[in-house]
């Protein structure tokens, strides 16, 4: 039996597959982002997040659900006891209040 899972382990080892992946990986590290645009991208979602609560209460709930606990519109309004087309006049109230907080930061216009 134990020889039979050292085999088995030996095939996958030398499969394509398991190439493949290791070249993938390879690859995607060569491609990091610098340590500067890492950080400037730390302050931004900070800044982002710190705006997003000083939203009013009903738009803020919706978009924390929405983007920070990834929720469906579905699972927000079954969460929040409301039509689920309350959530979504709701979720895109609350991204134009976002828009016109960050117009002067970081938002450019697209």
């Amino acid at each position: 039996m134990f020889k039979i899972t050292i085999n088995k382990c030996k095939d996958y080892l030398k499969s394509w597959s398991y190439r493949n992946i290791k070249m993938t990986n390879y690859f995607k590290s060569r491609t990091q982002k610098s340590i500067e645009s890492e950080i400037l991208t730390k302050e931004e979602n900070i800044s982002i997040s710190n705006k997003v609560i000083t939203l009013p209460i009903k738009y803020r709930e919706v978009i924390i659900f929405y983007y920070y606990e990834e929720l469906t519109i579905k699972d927000i309004s079954r969460l929040l006891g409301m039509n689920k087309n309350t959530i979504k006049s709701r979720l895109v109230r609350g991204r134009r209040l976002l828009k016109k907080m960050l117009k002067g930061e970081y938002y450019n216009g697209k």
